[in-house]
């Protein structure tokens, strides 16, 4: 048996969400798998590696979400910025490297030097200062 791989395209990339592992039969089997959503579009594929290491890919399935945009905050006092509802995100140094990467509805960004940093979440990029 082999897994299948749930993947969001977020962030102008596929991204791994969850996975469902196969059952290893030839015969039709069915799985389910509960997506997280963001606000706006959202885009989903399988994916699964065969033994001989070729990727098999499923066509993308879409929906429209009603949930609300996620905003954010960077406090400079406290150094952490504050997200408007729980979210995924990537903190990214300006060599594209991530430096941060969670869930929740703050990031302490108090171990960061100061620089330019690109934050993704929900379902959009941004940019801070950290000074």
């Amino acid at each position: 048996s082999l897994p299948y791989v749930i993947q969001q395209k977020k962030w102008n990339k596929w991204v791994k969400v969850g996975e469902v592992e196969g059952k290893g039969t030839s015969n039709e089997n069915q799985y389910e798998f509960k997506v997280p959503v963001v606000s706006g579009r959202n885009e989903y594929r399988v994916m699964q590696k065969s033994y001989d290491g070729a990727d098999r890919v499923s066509e993308s399935a879409s929906m429209i979400s009603n949930k609300p945009a996620v905003t954010f905050d960077y406090d400079k006092k406290s150094q952490k910025i504050e997200f408007s509802n729980e979210t995924s995100f990537e903190v990214y140094n300006i060599y594209g490297q991530i430096v941060k990467r969670g869930f929740g509805e703050a990031v302490d960004v108090s171990n960061l030097s100061k620089n330019t940093y690109y934050l993704t979440y929900d379902g959009s990029s941004d940019e801070f200062e950290k000074r």
